[in-house]
């Protein structure tokens, strides 16, 4: 089967808050500046997943939005 976007781009990884446990919230990334604190790129996403689990895993988010956060990755539709 083919898709309807056949060409794509990965730009990053993001991570959003889901308090509300059954949709994305809000990026502390670019919500809370956190991106002026760690490495981002110019997107303000993590280059890698793991970079982004590691972030999470290290408590980079605990004093931004309340969790828990999942990581998404985000891609340009060309």
């Amino acid at each position: 089967m083919r898709t309807l976007y056949s060409r794509h781009k990965i730009e990053g990884f993001d991570v959003t808050t889901f308090s509300g446990h059954n949709e994305p919230e809000c990026s502390p990334l670019s919500c809370n500046a956190l991106a002026t604190d760690i490495s981002v790129n110019q997107h303000c996403l993590f280059n890698t997943f793991a970079e982004a689990k590691e972030a999470i895993e290290r408590g980079f988010f605990k004093n931004s939005e309340p969790g828990p956060y999942r990581i998404f990755a985000v891609y340009t539709i060309l």
